[in-house]
């Protein structure tokens, strides 16, 4: 939360006062276990499947764990690299022929 009241008074720039405002930590939601390795370069990770998964319905600790962001990783590479946006077909050959049964379970599996 400090970091985001830095950011707001770095970019937004307008006075506001968030003391107005109660914090609420969501238990439910998948966390990186203690000692992850790389664990502060997962962060991102966290947020982007907690925001693709995202149902109010559903209970986010068993849609996934900190044991699969290697493979979750691997896959948002693989989308990125594969995307019809993307403009180096060299390299989209490279992922093609790399490994391609892991990459389908993976992609099955999610």
């Amino acid at each position: 939360i400090p970091n985001f009241l830095e950011a707001w008074d770095e970019f937004i720039k307008e006075p506001f006062i968030f003391d107005k405002f109660s914090y609420h930590y969501e238990n439910s939601i998948p966390k990186q276990e203690r000692g992850d390795f790389f664990r502060a370069q997962h962060d991102g990770i966290f947020l982007m499947k907690y925001l693709e998964l995202w149902d109010p319905c559903d209970n986010m600790l068993v849609k996934f764990t900190s044991r699969n962001i290697l493979d979750i990783r691997l896959l948002y590479v693989v989308d990125m690299v594969l995307s019809k946006h993307n403009q180096l077909t060299d390299v989209k050959s490279l992922i093609e022929d790399y490994n391609t049964i892991h990459v389908k379970t993976l992609i099955e599996y999610y």
